[in-house]
């Protein structure tokens, strides 16, 4: 069993969501506590489905401060004892164990903080829970200690021997790591957009592209602009989630040592160095993905699944039936089946010239010379604009491997 206590300090943003989701994954906890939400019930329900939870209790937030989320996984059957702003009371049953968890978030004001301690208390009286084993983990918003204030300071009570198989995690500020990115082998070229967030991006492009002979054609000042790109992109996006691990190995160094005051500066700067390489991570995989692939594809949820099997029984052929009216389902059958439907389809019958003329009188013209007139009119700047810019920036990219984001931007 494994349980997560995590002040949020607010969902709302995509670094939240990679450090939730990207946490998740790695420690798949059974129970997931969340303070300083900063949702209301409308906005909860798409992170239980995006995280793979069955159940979930919410508190709203108060206007921009505040709010809790509860979430578990079957088969744990979870019970909602008492909730206000500052906890969650629950009791827990799984594998014929019954236990109870309070997730807690102490009040941020500190001349308010006693009621926090108050609550607590009058939690602890219960009589009806005496002898339960219990579990209180969250943000209490109390410094004991000058190690605590690296990252924030939630602290679980101490694991009694009831939960001895129990792992608790307490993330801080975690770090995102990914897995697969730049594959250095990859032969097809690809204009990446994360490019684009790249200061030098722009000079590189301009450097491909500009040239004194001005005769030289379009295809070739892309075909500059590849090189030059290459180029400059190999060794700078190469490896990028070793890099990523480099940099999070050494920000987790500098957080757990003993003088780390000394090195706030660079812990600042690694945070925004990491965050970076993980949006452009982002970048790369929404750019190969549709929007519900990103969402939803790695989840290992019903909807993948589901999507999968439509796909994979709907690209399967099973078996042809021959012009003999015979069902084969043997490779080399259907094989020949296949070749010689398309030779027939597309062989010449050699029909006469008057039967060839009789066909063409019959057939009644769809365009007008007004509409041909168009058709076959020069186009103008204006048209090629309005074409590009319809289009989607990350699909149907060119054979030149430049997506419709590189003539935008």
């Amino acid at each position: 069993m494994s349980c997560i206590v995590w002040n949020a300090r607010g969902l709302g943003n995509q670094r939240a969501f990679r450090e939730l989701k990207r946490l998740v994954a790695e420690k798949n906890p059974s129970l997931l506590f969340l303070s300083e939400t900063k949702l209301r019930d409308n906005q909860c329900q798409w992170w239980k489905n995006v995280l793979g939870f069955s159940g979930m209790f919410i508190v709203n937030c108060l206007g921009r401060s505040g709010g809790l989320m509860l979430m578990w996984k079957e088969p744990f059957g979870v019970r909602i004892m008492s909730y206000t702003m500052g906890h969650i009371d629950c009791t827990v049953r799984h594998s014929e164990k019954f236990w109870r968890f309070t997730g807690f978030y102490g009040n941020p004001e500190s001349n308010k903080r006693y009621l926090s301690w108050d609550l607590l208390l009058r939690l602890h009286g219960m009589p009806e829970y005496s002898g339960i084993p219990w579990i209180v983990g969250g943000d209490f918003n109390e410094v004991c200690y000058d190690t605590e204030k690296i990252g924030g300071n939630i602290r679980p009570l101490h694991q009694t021997q009831a939960f001895r198989d129990t792992l608790i995690h307490v993330p801080f500020k975690t770090c995102m790591e990914v897995p697969h990115s730049f594959n250095p082998h990859k032969s097809t070229f690809r204009f990446e957009t994360h490019w684009a967030t790249e200061d030098e991006c722009s000079d590189v492009i301009a450097r491909g592209w500009c040239t004194l002979d001005a005769s030289i054609m379009l295809s070739d000042r892309i075909s500059q602009c590849k090189k030059a790109l290459m180029a400059w992109a190999g060794d700078r996006f190469r490896c990028l989630p070793r890099q990523i691990k480099q940099k999070r190995d050494i920000l987790n160094s500098l957080k757990t040592h003993d003088k780390w005051q000394d090195s706030a500066i660079d812990i600042q700067r690694l945070e925004k160095e990491v965050e970076l390489l993980s949006s452009n991570e982002e970048i790369y995989w929404k750019q190969r993905s549709k929007a519900n692939w990103m969402a939803y594809g790695d989840q290992n949820s019903k909807y993948f699944h589901a999507c999968a099997s439509r796909r994979r029984a709907r690209n399967l052929i099973s078996g042809l039936v021959s012009s003999h009216r015979d069902w084969c389902t043997d490779k080399s059958s259907m094989a020949e089946i296949v070749l010689d439907y398309f030779s027939n389809l597309f062989m010449s019958t050699n029909p006469s010239s008057h039967v060839t003329s009789q066909a063409i009188e019959h057939i009644v013209p769809k365009l007008n010379e007004d509409m041909n007139a168009t058709l076959c009119a020069k186009f103008s700047t204006e048209e090629v604009r309005k074409a590009l810019f319809d289009m989607h920036p990350d699909k149907a990219l060119g054979p030149d491997g430049m997506s419709a984001f590189f003539f935008q931007k």
